[in-house]
């Protein structure tokens, strides 16, 4: 049951995040189109590799795809923090020091 609940929720999230894609190829602001493009990308993958996690058949793939599901996981932080900036009118998605050291933190992150 739990099982079931885990594995739909995610499938269900997954989905609906790329289905939003279609309907955020319509926002006019371009970068707030872009931020809200890779945020929905990136949570449908974050999401869709926990339903791999939940199927893959051995110890080792679940390890994998759990380890590069929590990696894409930190990059929709990112794309977050760039919606957010372009949706509310401000400029720091557009200011490459602060991508940059953004970009750093997420590489350092991984390590």
């Amino acid at each position: 049951m739990i099982f079931s609940l885990h594995f739909g929720g995610f499938a269900a999230a997954a989905i609906l995040c790329f289905l939003a894609l279609l309907r955020a190829r319509k926002v006019t602001d371009r970068d707030t189109r872009i931020g809200l493009m890779g945020l929905l990308t990136t949570s449908g993958c974050w999401s869709l590799s926990y339903v791999g996690y939940f199927v893959l058949p051995t110890d080792e793939l679940t390890n994998i795809i759990y380890v590069l599901g929590l990696t894409v996981g930190f990059a929709t932080v990112g794309w977050w923090l760039y919606f957010c900036s372009a949706y509310t009118g401000r400029t720091y998605h557009q200011n490459r020091q602060l991508r940059q050291l953004a970009v750093g933190v997420y590489l350092l992150s991984l390590v």
